[in-house]
């Protein structure tokens, strides 16, 4: 009954609930959305994760678990939101276990989830988990496993945000190398008239102008 009564709460309210624009929880969203958006270029193989993506089954899993995790925003109960977050991880757990013939460990998972967050880079990502937080039961953020994944969705984005060259199998030149160029290329997409693809082959930034 006490769910019931949270999520009709939550959903009638939520414009009043969710961040507001100046709000702080805002300027987080853009910075970790222009973080994730600067880590592009990571692939697999920088997280150490021995998934192949020439898997139909695993390519398809791996879109399906952003398509759930970008679902995140659009929905308004806080346990809407969770659901989508345990989806996403449950899909993540089928994907690995694709490429395993062993258990799913939390030394495959997480790296598996951050490359999940990185390529779906989720809209108001902050306000989402701030939001959870704020208004969803105690007892099921800490227990259970809807709290286990949301734990990890909160280790996975402040991963990103602290992402140095030693947490990656790369050089430290490699990563500021890789890391300054797509700030650099950001910056002149949103100061362009032009529309600009980037597109990532490996190690390889393929950058595509079209005139408008």
């Amino acid at each position: 009954m006490m769910d019931k009564i949270e999520k009709f709460l939550t959903v009638s309210l939520y414009k009043y609930l969710y961040n507001q624009k100046d709000s702080e929880d805002q300027i987080k969203n853009d910075l970790i959305k222009e973080r994730i958006e600067s880590f592009q270029w990571i692939t697999l193989r920088h997280l150490e994760l021995e998934v192949t993506l020439d898997n139909v089954e695993v390519a398809t899993l791996l879109s399906k678990a952003i398509q759930e995790i970008s679902r995140m925003h659009s929905s308004l109960a806080p346990e809407d939101k969770l659901s989508c977050n345990t989806k996403c991880c449950r899909t993540v757990i089928s994907m690995l276990q694709v490429c395993s013939a062993t258990s799913v460990n939390a030394d495959v998972f997480l790296p598996a989830l951050i490359y999940v967050l990185i390529k779906a880079n989720p809209i108001n990502l902050q306000s989402d988990i701030q939001y959870i937080m704020r208004f969803t039961n105690a007892l099921r953020l800490n227990s259970g496993e809807a709290g286990y994944y949301f734990t990890n969705l909160c280790c996975a984005v402040a991963f990103i945000d602290n992402l140095q060259a030693d947490q990656l199998s790369m050089t430290t030149e490699e990563f500021e190398r890789y890391f300054s160029v797509l700030l650099l290329l950001l910056h002149e997409v949103k100061n362009c008239p032009n529309i600009f693809y980037c597109l990532f082959y490996g190690s390889v930034i393929i950058l595509i102008v079209v005139d408008i």
